[in-house]
């Protein structure tokens, strides 16, 4: 899969958030440059769930080309000729920019070239990043070597794999809510503060412009950003 280059959308909200941390728990601007090390681990999170989030969209796709390519292996077809057709369909239901149509598009054209289907779908295993686009590459390689039935073979992987990707999607469909609720806790005390200082202007003041409140904010701040990155990786199941 394709590796981002510099998001703009995820450096603005990364120069926002430095500039904003740094005057909520330190009331400075200097110490924008002590909040650079957590605006860069924000905005490598930030483009690892974009990655994330492409990486779960092929993998839908994913699954409905190997539906595609079963139904068509089922109604006789060979196997090139079941992912030609499965070209056509997921051409017609997402456009052809659509990623999974690119990738179909690179695997017929190879196929056009007397480029064998095997070497097409490991490339295309190896490149998209995707688990089970690898493993399924993998298993019609092996299948091929060893000269077994490949229409059975690769309409039982096929079956196995999108069962696979059906349930990883129940999954993260049910995470949802959590997740949500995640992001909610995450602003509460933010609120919470904004709010009492808005209520009791200079309550938090003795935690401002002294060594021993920086120290207390420090550590409020560390455990803030352990709680949340905690959640994520709670949030974060695989099957």
């Amino acid at each position: 899969m394709q590796e981002f280059g510099w998001d703009k959308t995820s450096g603005l909200q990364t120069v926002v958030l430095c500039f904003f941390f740094a005057w909520f728990f330190y009331r400075s601007t200097i110490a924008v440059l002590l909040m650079l090390p957590l605006g860069l681990l924000f905005y490598r999170n930030q483009s690892a769930d974009k990655k994330k989030q492409r990486a779960r969209r092929l993998r839908l796709q994913f699954e409905e080309m190997l539906l595609a390519v079963e139904t068509n292996m089922r109604a006789g077809y060979s196997v090139e000729n079941a992912f030609w057709e499965a070209k056509q369909e997921l051409s017609k239901r997402y456009g052809e920019r659509e990623l999974i149509c690119q990738r179909l598009f690179s695997i017929c054209q190879g196929l056009g070239h007397n480029v064998p289907l095997e070497s097409l779908l490991m490339k295309f295993g190896e490149e998209s990043g995707v688990e089970e686009i690898r493993e399924f590459g993998e298993v019609f390689t092996a299948a091929k070597r060893s000269g077994g039935r490949m229409s059975e073979i690769l309409i039982s992987s096929a079956q196995v794999i999108a069962e696979k990707i059906h349930t990883e999607e129940e999954i993260q469909v049910m995470l949802t809510a959590k997740k949500m609720e995640g992001r909610i806790m995450q602003i509460v005390p933010f609120l919470l503060i904004l709010y009492l200082q808005s209520s009791s202007p200079g309550f938090f003041d003795p935690l401002y412009h002294n060594i021993m409140g920086y120290g207390v904010m420090t550590a409020m701040l560390a455990l803030y950003i352990a709680a949340t990155l905690w959640s994520h990786r709670i949030m974060d199941i695989r099957v």
